[in-house]
């Protein structure tokens, strides 16, 4: 008798990788309720409650019963909404989805107020992997209304859609500025919104889409091409709690200020979105990239920004970032390519704490960074740290603020600052003019090369990852900038043959390959499985130079004659540089043994 199993080769790697990372909701069940029934009455249902189900929307659907079973999916997903309980989760079909209705005395695609899973990217065919890009599910509200409304102290997730086609003019809604939110409009609720794309919608505030209260979290999602005719092209946000995680914001429009995104009062993290060739068109706006203004005369907006990539954006003022009234921390930043009048990188105003640490402002039309303040009592006090400057002004403290510097590079062409209005500016003592040796910052590429002036210049700010994730410090010290410059690498392992017989021989192959710019000594540990030979532990120290060199090793073993069962084996690789984070990755199984 012949029994088949399967090698798995698992390798654990680390190097230069981008650390995606989010906050997921998930839906408990609710639990069955037993019937109760009244006196005197036989089987007399009061109350019924059942664990939640999965309903399915196809196009070929029909709005009738309960959406329970894919042989008979509703029509619309508004339907599918309607007769769903609590946790259940929604499936939707491909196709284009367009049906307007009026829930809650406004007008849109889908209004959520209850708190589902609903996912698009299914197939009438295969129900089980959803893959939003082979298979487009579409919100088009056809300039009728919005997309998609979520409403209500709830907490659902929106998955694998794509919005489109929203006027929230049309929509109604706010009574202080009821245009708000074209694609998506967020109101007192905490939904988790990922994996979608949001694009070519209008209003007067939040284009693509608005969120107002609520703790929503927003996640690896498309922000394209919207336009607002105020503020939040791209994105409005006011007095809510938002995470804002990988997603892409570009190419939207606003009027006023906001062209990526505009957010008022609140709490909001940013980790590592891209933030990218936003446009504000007024002749006084602000804020080409992002416009956070908070309110002045109460407790400020607070904001932390880790990790993101803030390039080619427009404005008259702050072509980047506008931060106004806002208590804010910013980490591992990439400022680059913005162009306005003022602070074409960044303006603060009025903002009483706020801290750059890591930033790499670079190729900024004017003014990298801008701080200043005006005659009412809010003082803005800066503390700006392991920074690089390169493009033409690097800083300019004006109107009374306080400017704090300690670890900078400085290449810039007109000036590396200016100070006006009985401003304070202190340089600090760690102060550097040299090439920043970006790789190649005409295709937007801000990592620092081997002859960086920004090597080992910085100083401890209590950060110890760079925007990538890659640890802080290497090669003996902190970095100025977003970028740690440390190994980058590839590992690989295969076997051969394909198919074996238990007693045969086989050979595992590990391939490394330095993928980065600095030559450096890996510590690569293999830990075979216990039923081949020889087993054990093995261990090599390989010297890998730049660019692109590759060690390879062949290690031949023998399946033990009484192995059953999967054989795992495991590769770890770390580096005399500097501590690197450690991956590990499951290779497809390629070896078949028989017995």
């Amino acid at each position: 008798m012949k029994h088949r199993f399967t090698i798995l080769a698992l390798v654990a790697l680390s190097g230069l990788s981008l650390v995606w990372a989010f906050v997921a909701s998930l839906v408990a069940p609710a639990l069955p309720v037993q019937a109760t029934y009244l006196p005197g009455e036989h089987r007399t249902p009061l109350l019924q409650e059942t664990f939640p189900i999965t309903r399915y929307v196809a196009l070929s659907g029909t709005d009738s019963a309960a959406c329970a079973a894919t042989e008979s999916a509703c029509r619309t997903i508004q339907y599918a909404v309607d007769v769903a309980k609590e946790g259940d989760t929604i499936k939707v079909a491909s196709g284009v989805y367009t049906e307007i209705n009026h829930h809650g005395d406004l007008t849109q695609v889908v209004y959520l107020s209850k708190t589902v899973v609903l996912q698009g990217g299914y197939t009438t065919t295969n129900w089980v992997d959803a893959d939003p890009e082979a298979n487009p599910t579409m919100v088009d509200a056809r300039s009728d209304g919005r997309g998609m409304v979520i409403w209500g102290s709830i907490s659902p997730t929106v998955e694998g859609f794509r919005i489109t086609g929203g006027d929230a003019a049309v929509g109604g809604g706010n009574p202080s500025m009821n245009d708000l939110g074209g694609g998506l409009y967020i109101c007192d609720a905490s939904p988790l919104v990922r994996d979608n794309a949001v694009f070519s919608n209008v209003a007067e505030g939040g284009g693509g889409l608005a969120i107002e209260s609520g703790n929503p979290v927003l996640s690896k999602n498309l922000i394209m091409s919207n336009v607002s005719s105020f503020i939040g092209g791209g994105i409005y946000m006011n007095e809510s709690n938002s995470l804002l995680s990988d997603n892409i914001i570009r190419g939207n429009v606003a009027r006023s200020y906001g062209g990526g995104i505009a957010v008022g009062g609140g709490s909001y993290i940013l980790h590592a979105n891209i933030i990218a060739a936003n446009i504000v068109t007024a002749s006084d706006g602000m804020g080409g990239g992002a416009a956070f203004h908070g309110n002045i005369d109460r407790e400020p907006a607070n904001v932390r920004m880790d990790n993101n990539f803030v390039v080619s954006n427009s404005a008259y003022m702050a072509g980047g970032l506008d931060f106004v009234g806002i208590d804010a921390v910013l980490t591992n930043n990439i400022i680059a390519r913005n162009t306005a009048i003022a602070g074409s990188g960044v303006c603060v105003y009025a903002s009483p704490s706020i801290e750059f640490k890591y930033t790499t402002f670079a190729q900024n039309s004017g003014i990298g960074l801008y701080i200043g303040d005006s005659s009412i009592d809010t003082r803005t006090v800066a503390v700006v740290t392991n920074t690089i400057f390169s493009g033409g002004t690097g800083i300019a403290v004006d109107g009374g603020a306080t400017a704090l510097l300690e670890g900078t590079l400085w290449q810039n062409t007109d000036q590396d600052w200016w100070i006006e209005g009985g401003s304070i500016l202190i340089t600090g003592t760690h102060n550097y003019w040299g090439d920043p040796d970006f790789v190649d910052p005409d295709a937007w590429d801000y990592h620092i090369g081997l002859n960086s002036a920004a090597l080992n210049r910085g100083v401890d700010a209590g950060v110890y990852s760079d925007f990538e994730g890659d640890m802080r410090p290497m090669r003996g010290g902190y970095d100025l900038g977003a970028d740690e410059l440390g190994p980058a690498f590839v590992v690989t392992k295969h076997t051969f043959p394909a198919a074996a017989e238990v007693g045969e021989r086989l050979t595992y192959t590990i391939r490394l390959t330095n993928t980065g710019v600095v030559s450096f000594t890996p510590v690569i540990t293999d830990f075979l499985p216990g039923s081949v030979t020889p087993g054990g532990v093995l261990t090599w120290t390989p010297l890998l130079t730049v660019p692109g060199d590759v060690w390879v090793q062949t290690v031949p073993v023998t399946v033990a004659a009484s192995h059953t069962g999967p054989l795992t084996n495991v590769e770890w690789v770390t580096t005399e540089e500097g501590p690197q984070r450690i991956y590990t990755h499951t290779l497809v199984p390629e070896l078949t043994v028989t017995k």
